[in-house]
């Protein structure tokens, strides 16, 4: 029995930009099952402001030493998403990785590996399944099927 499943996720964001303020703080603020714990912010201190609680470290490095983080948002730009998924998965830490996920399927490939072998998971920010033009395609390719 999975002695876990009601166990809060304490979250922490890579970025306080505008997807870490818009489309993902407020969502881990308002779900029970999470506690947006802390956020990277290098320079300009903003999320205290929408989250009086939350931690604000100065580096990537510092919320992954944090050991009560659980769920890492890897949302900093798109050429840092395996450097950063790796470095989280090297501290035991599940991830949530923005679009692209990779730049090559080999980093994919040992990206799942390596959640693999520490016994994380990794999950897929995919915001846009319900925009028109993706709608779309798959109307498309279920026709064309």
């Amino acid at each position: 029995m999975d002695t876990n499943i009601n166990k809060t996720i304490h979250a922490g964001l890579l970025a306080y930009g505008m997807s870490g303020k818009v489309f993902h703080a407020p969502f881990l603020n308002a779900h029970d099952g999470f506690n947006l714990k802390a956020v990277v912010e290098r320079s300009h201190k903003n999320a205290f402001n929408d989250y009086p609680s939350i931690i604000s470290y100065n580096s990537v490095e510092e919320l992954l030493n944090d050991e009560e983080i659980d769920l890492v948002v890897i949302n900093t730009p798109n050429n840092l998403h395996y450097e950063h998924s790796k470095a989280a998965l090297n501290a035991h830490k599940h991830i949530l990785v923005e679009k692209p996920f990779t730049a090559t399927t080999a980093q994919a490939k040992e990206l799942f590996e390596l959640a693999d072998s520490v016994g994380k998971q990794i999950f897929f920010y995919q915001n846009r399944r319900w925009d028109s033009d993706f709608t779309s395609v798959k109307k498309c390719l279920k026709v064309a099927s």
